[in-house]
């Protein structure tokens, strides 16, 4: 199979979500809406490391590019960025769980909100599972025409 392609596809829509939503978290200071800690007039301040309360922290988005940039490594090589970034990938999903489940009231959830959770759920599940199997693909076949 084709898995770095589905892999860098997922990865891509990642990367452009994460960027819309972070834009969309900073105009509307979506963070402070459920009583998230910090200054509201400092919301940039914030985003750096604590994200928007829509996307993941600017600190982590950077990382991410990174690693995604090098997947271009030939293998097997590229199975160490992948494999980092299928395990960030998981501590992202528990952090959004966590944030969810402990400090978000449910009464507060707008459908709005609530679809764009869900749609970044199944990119970044879609983005780990597709990590995975190109950081595998890339140790088992060390050999023969590349994988794209």
């Amino acid at each position: 199979m084709r898995w770095l392609a589905y892999f860098r596809t997922s990865a891509l829509a990642f990367l452009i979500l994460s960027v819309g939503l972070t834009v969309l978290g900073i105009a509307n200071r979506v963070a402070y809406r459920f009583g998230g800690q910090g200054d509201p007039d400092r919301i940039l301040d914030d985003v750096v490391l604590k994200g928007t309360g829509l996307s993941a922290p600017i600190v982590f988005l950077i990382v991410f590019a990174l690693l995604f940039a090098l997947t271009w490594l030939p293998r097997p090589w590229r199975a160490i960025p992948l494999a980092l970034v299928a395990l960030f990938g998981v501590v992202g999903l528990i952090a959004g769980i966590g944030e969810i489940d402990g400090g978000l009231p449910r009464a507060g959830l707008s459908p709005f909100i609530t679809a764009i959770w869900l749609i970044t759920l199944v990119v970044v599940v879609a983005m780990v599972v597709t990590a995975t199997a190109s950081a595998i693909d890339a140790l088992k076949r060390r050999r023969g025409p590349e994988s794209r």
